[in-house]
C-alpha cells in the first residue's frame, strides 16, 4: 500500500497536542519545576555564600548612622582596592571593582547604641575576612586622618591669631612708652586717661595673648593624645550565609519569568516534534 505523509491539518494544536500528549504533560509539569529549582541553586548556591561579621562603635563625633552610611562609599571601599590591588586582579576598572564590592557590603546600626554592624559577603571565605578587616582600618585611618586634619586646621589659625596678637602687644608697648614720656609728671586728666587707656589695652591683648598660647597648646597635646575614632567590639567572624528565602528580590523576580519561559517551552516543542518527525498515514 502507498505510504503519503499527511500535510493539510498536520499542525492543528489540538491534533499536535494530542500526538504529543505525554511531552505537553510532562513538560508542563517537569520543566517548570526543573528551571525552577536551577534558578535557586544559581541565586543561593552560586553565589556569595560566606559571611565575614564585625562589630564596633564610634568613639569620635560622628554619629554611627552617618558612619555606617559612609561605610559604604568609595571613599572607603576605594582604599581597600587599592590595599589589594583588586583592580589589576579582576581585570576591570577601579570603579567596577567598587561597586562589586559594594554590593557585598552591608552595615546596620545596633537600635538604642553607637555599635555598627558590618557584614561583608564573598565566596571565598579569606575574602570576605580580609575586606572586613581592611574596611575598618581604612575607615578608622580615614576617620583619624580626618580628625587630625581639622585639629590641625584649628591649630594653625590659633598660631596666627596668636602671633598678631603678639605683634598687637608689641606695637602697643611702644605706644605706651611713647605715652608715658609724653605726659611725664603731667596731672592732667586727659593724660592720664590716655595713659590708663594704653596700659589696659596692652593687658587685654597680653591676657588674649596668653589665652591663645594655651589653647595652642591644649590642641597639640589633643592632637598627640587623639584617640581612636572607633573601638572594635568583636572583630570580623566567618559564617555561613542562611539560604535566601522567597524574601530575596532576586528570586522574586527570576523565578517567576523561568516559569513562563519553560511554560512556553513545553507549548512550542510538540510543532518542533511534529515539523521534524511529521505524522505519517497508509
Amino acid at each position: 500500500m502507498e505510504v503519503r505523509t499527511e500535510i493539510e491539518g498536520r499542525f492543528w494544536p489540538s491534533r499536535v497536542f494530542y500526538r504529543w500528549r505525554w511531552w505537553v504533560r510532562i513538560g508542563v509539569f517537569g520543566v517548570p519545576v526543573l528551571l525552577g529549582l536551577a534558578t535557586f541553586w544559581v541565586l543561593v548556591f552560586g553565589v556569595m555564600h560566606f559571611q565575614s561579621r564585625a562589630v564596633f562603635s564610634m568613639t569620635g563625633n560622628r554619629s554611627a548612622q552617618d558612619a555606617a552610611m559612609l561605610l559604604q562609599t568609595p571613599e572607603a571601599i576605594g582604599p581597600v582596592v587599592d590595599q589589594f590591588d583588586l583592580a589589576a586582579r579582576y581585570g576591570v576598572k577601579k570603579a567596577a571593582v567598587i561597586d562589586r564590592l559594594s554590593g557585598m557590603i552591608k552595615t546596620r546600626v545596633r537600635k538604642g547604641s553607637r555599635l555598627i554592624e558590618l557584614t561583608v559577603s564573598s565566596a571565598d571565605p579569606e575574602e570576605a575576612r580580609d575586606f572586613a578587616d581592611a574596611l575598618i582600618k581604612s575607615f578608622r585611618d580615614r576617620e583619624k586622618s580626618s580628625e587630625v586634619s581639622r585639629l590641625n586646621k584649628h591649630l594653625m589659625a590659633a598660631r596666627k591669631f596668636g602671633r598678631d596678637l603678639d605683634d598687637q602687644a608689641e606695637e602697643r608697648t611702644k605706644l605706651l612708652n611713647v605715652i608715658t614720656k609724653g605726659v611725664g609728671t603731667s596731672t592732667k586728666i586727659e593724660d592720664q586717661e590716655a595713659l590708663e587707656n594704653a596700659r589696659a589695652d596692652l593687658l587685654q591683648t597680653q591676657k588674649a595673648s596668653a589665652d591663645t598660647q594655651k589653647q595652642v597648646q591644649a590642641l597639640t597635646l589633643e592632637i598627640a593624645d587623639l584617640e581612636d575614632p572607633l573601638t572594635v567590639a568583636s572583630g570580623p567572624s566567618l559564617s555561613l550565609r542562611p539560604i535566601e528565602s522567597l524574601k530575596n528580590p532576586k528570586l522574586l523576580r527570576t523565578l517567576p519569568v523561568s516559569l513562563v519561559g519553560g511554560w512556553l517551552l513545553v507549548l512550542l516543542m510538540p510543532f518542533g516534534l511534529e515539523l521534524l518527525w511529521p505524522r505519517r498515514a497508509r
